[in-house]
């Protein structure tokens, strides 16, 4: 190989390598929305790993990028396979397996959806936004829930021009009243 052609193959590289792992591992997206206010800003930036559910499942609590109907959003899932997901409208708070479930992130309260009771069937999950008044996701989809080939990747980090930041991750811990 000639000289100045291994020296232009050296120092391109190092940009080929990160070109193929941002393309194939992280997924680069901008918050459009204000869904998931307080946790995530409209108008920010996300890095989502592409490869975080290649081998585990996702789990309650995990902030996801989705494909819903041709459109990119990101929602938290709430629900995973074998839930039993009810809303109180009285008290504006949701329940799991009918025990309130205390959600330090969402803005507002909890309104409910186009059904009483959402039980999470085998491979899907139930998501939500973090403004739970505002936002539209699957208390309001005809087939409320998505499957693990909907999700496109997992929020790591939240970032913008002022800031940069990890993407808080909560667990949803059920409450008896």
């Amino acid at each position: 190989m000639n000289y100045s052609i291994k020296k232009v193959f050296y120092f391109l590289l190092p940009f080929i390598l990160l070109y193929l792992i941002l393309s194939n591992v992280l997924l680069n997206c901008k918050v459009a929305s204000n869904a998931m206010e307080s946790s995530i800003k409209e108008g920010g930036h996300i890095l989502a790993n592409r490869l975080a559910y290649v081998k585990s499942e996702p789990a309650r609590g995990d902030v996801v990028v989705i494909e819903r109907d041709g459109e990119y959003m990101v929602r938290r899932i709430i629900g995973v396979p074998g839930d039993v997901i009810t809303f109180d409208t009285e008290t504006m708070t949701m329940k799991l397996f009918g025990y309130a479930v205390s959600e330090d992130y969402i803005t507002g309260g909890t309104s409910g959806g186009m059904y009483e009771e959402y039980v999470v069937p085998e491979d899907s999950y139930f998501v939500l936004g973090d403004n739970r008044l505002e936002v539209i996701d699957s208390r309001h989809w005809e087939n409320p829930y998505i499957t693990k080939d909907d999700i496109l990747g997992k929020a790591l980090i939240v970032y913008g021009w002022w800031y940069i930041d990890f993407v808080p991750y909560y667990t949803v811990e059920m409450m008896e009243f």
